[in-house]
């Protein structure tokens, strides 16, 4: 997956929100941004000029009117077979301009189709960035900053005091408690009531201002009052602290030991290796490993070695080659085998993809591990 993030004056906000007239400076600002990364980073080198063009065509499929064409040094913008500008193509080199000349043409065509304007400028970077992917890889995916921000999140933390809460009937109630994190560290428990938060009573608060009395800065602290399910109330002091999704669960199947794993985040290896541990020196110790990847798309690759590293001794994971500066790496095991040798089988399904994907022909390649499923997602590029 490539994540095209925003400039830094954008990152806090949604600036191409449904409604809002089409930012053209910032426009260019993510156009330029865009490029000057993906051009050094495609498998096969792709001129500026044409990573452009394959962008602007998406304007055409979102308003069939709409026509960019380029030759002879220029790009001609036409909207229901009116030409409306014409831009000399800038140095081949220069992705400032490129993005600049896209980010004119397209705010030419939103000043001159009613059809643009209406599906919004955020469908309109969308657009842009799908149709140049299109043609480059059918994995990466354009993502917008709100989104961008929750994925940071997930694979790095976020600063929370470690539980969701959901409104029924008309009752705020603790639907998840983070492992590890301040709320469980406290005490708090799925099911029970939140009466008030910050000394602010939560009758008849909807979702957003419960979640936005619970937010703050890491290191500061909220009391939060609690009707517990015997009807019992108390009152609780938790400190926001950067807490890391869990991405691993264990269970146990009779003699085997089931290692759930979602994705891959920061914490995703370190997780894995203190389960293995957990059950391999506990007073039950497993005769077989059970590595559930059903569904996990991916994540972060360091992490996705650092879980082959759990069940292999020696060897290299992967290898990346790419063009760009940093591409070529090699992700060589460095740990052991807390399993000490016990037979592992990894789970797999279509939804299976990328790191996940890379963790599973490690172990396999290696002998390491029996691939039990279906095909999986099948993310190469």
């Amino acid at each position: 997956m490539l994540l095209v993030y925003w400039p830094d004056r954008a990152a806090r906000a949604d600036p191409f929100a449904p409604g809002q007239a089409l930012d053209g400076a910032l426009l260019a600002d993510v156009a330029s941004s865009a490029l000057a990364f993906i051009a050094p980073n495609t498998i096969e080198a792709v001129p500026l000029s044409q990573l452009t063009l394959w962008g602007l065509r998406g304007l055409n499929t979102l308003d069939p009117t709409v026509l960019v064409q380029s030759g002879g040094g220029t790009t001609r913008l036409f909207v229901a077979e009116r030409p409306i500008l014409a831009l000399d193509a800038p140095p081949e080199s220069d992705a400032r301009a490129w993005g600049e000349l896209a980010a004119r043409l397209i705010q030419a065509a939103w000043n001159g189709s009613e059809v643009l304007r209406r599906v919004g400028a955020q469908r309109i970077v969308v657009g842009f960035f799908d149709e140049m992917f299109s043609h480059l890889d059918p994995y990466s995916r354009y993502v917008p900053p709100r989104e961008a921000t929750a994925e940071r999140n997930d694979r790095r933390g976020r600063v929370e005091v470690g539980l969701a809460v959901a409104v029924r009937d008309g009752a705020p109630i603790v639907v998840r408690v983070v492992a590890d994190g301040p709320a469980a560290n406290a005490g708090l428990r799925v099911g029970e009531q939140l009466l008030s938060i910050g000394g602010q009573d939560l009758e008849g608060a909807d979702i957003d201002g419960i979640n936005g009395l619970l937010a703050g800065e890491e290191g500061s602290v909220v009391d939060i009052e609690v009707l517990s399910r015997n009807g019992r109330t108390r009152r609780i002091t938790l400190a926001r602290e950067l807490v890391v999704p869990n991405t691993v669960t264990a269970s146990r199947i009779g003699v085997l030991l089931l290692l759930r794993v979602s994705s891959f985040n920061r914490d995703t290896g370190a997780m894995l290796a203190r389960e293995l541990a957990s059950a391999v020196t506990g007073p039950h110790p497993p005769r077989g490993i059970v590595l559930d990847l059903r569904g996990n798309r991916g994540g972060l690759l360091r992490q996705a070695a650092a879980a082959a590293s759990t069940l292999l001794s020696s060897g290299t994971v992967v290898r990346t080659i790419g063009r760009g500066d940093g591409a070529n790496h090699d992700y060589a095991v460095d740990g052991q085998d807390l399993a000490a040798g016990r037979p592992v089988v990894v789970l797999v399904d279509g939804q299976t993809a990328s790191a996940a994907e890379i963790l599973a022909a490690a172990l396999a390649d290696q002998g390491r591990a029996v691939v039990v499923g279906s095909a999986t997602f099948g993310k190469g590029l």
